[in-house]
């Protein structure tokens, strides 16, 4: 007996189901707005994605992600001219030892100020948008951080934890976004 009251149920909440989801999907959609809340014209004009915003933002985006590589790029340009410079000095250094007369003070002083200015122009460069973009791994790049610092903060995380919090975000960013667009 409690079965059939149990299917009887279960059938009556289908069919109102059914029947309420084919009301709704009959109407019109203004008329199913309105039952909700009040859409005027304007804001349905808002909700309307026209097709220039997506070519704006994939130009935007384009047009970031270029300006990031060329500063990338000056950047490793000012490292391996700093790489030239810094043997230089060093094979002055080298020569001062194996003749074990002194080199020249006003040689060393031009190629140190030298390197110096390399390196703030090397840090210009790296910064976008308020933030350092790392020198990398090249054997330049190692010697100009253990020489002047790498111009940038402790790290808040490690690679691996960077690489994990941008998955988590573009997974949220990518969630949130289906929901805007389909809701």
């Amino acid at each position: 007996m409690q079965s059939d009251s149990a299917a009887k149920l279960w059938s009556n909440s289908v069919a109102a189901v059914t029947t309420w989801g084919l009301v709704e999907g009959s109407m019109p959609c203004a008329l199913a707005a309105s039952q909700t809340d009040i859409v005027t014209p304007v804001m349905q004009e808002f909700d309307r994605v026209f097709v220039w915003q997506p070519l704006i933002s994939t130009a935007l985006c384009v047009a970031t992600v270029i300006g990031i590589q060329s500063k990338a790029s000056r950047a490793t340009e000012l490292r391996r001219e700093w790489a030239t410079r810094e043997t230089q000095l060093r094979q002055l250094q080298a020569s001062e030892l194996a003749a074990g007369q002194p080199m020249d003070k006003g040689q060393e002083a031009t190629l140190v100020a030298e390197l110096e200015r390399l390196n703030q122009e090397e840090l210009a460069a790296r910064s976008v948008f308020g933030l350092m973009l790392p020198r990398g791994k090249a054997p330049a790049a190692i010697r100009m951080t253990e020489r002047h610092g790498s111009g940038m903060t402790e790290p808040l995380m490690d690679e691996r934890q960077e690489s994990l919090a941008l998955i988590i975000s573009l997974s949220l960013f990518t969630g949130f976004f289906f929901l805007y667009m389909s809701g």
